[in-house]
């Protein structure tokens, strides 16, 4: 494929581990799993350091994500809102 046949070739997107590992537990913490799980996973010694990580994260990501593993909380905050 080259741009002559009207395709065009993207390079790759190069992530070093640490860029990996930063949106691997992103997204686990959005898809609802808690902070204890996420530091565990990430090896790190204290949670502080997970939970001084991950701060950046915003109050409706990690509701948003809770509230998709816990059915009943999200009925009762959507008849209520």
């Amino acid at each position: 494929m080259s741009a002559r046949d009207g395709t065009h070739l993207h390079s790759p997107v190069l992530l070093d581990r640490n860029q990996l590992l930063h949106t691997h537990a992103t997204e686990l913490l959005r898809g609802g799993l808690n902070m204890a799980y996420v530091q565990k996973r990430l090896g790190h010694a204290q949670i502080q350091t997970t939970m001084k990580t991950y701060a950046h994260l915003k109050d409706k990501d990690l509701k948003a994500g809770y509230l998709k593993t816990k059915p009943t909380l999200r009925d009762a905050a959507t008849s209520t809102s």
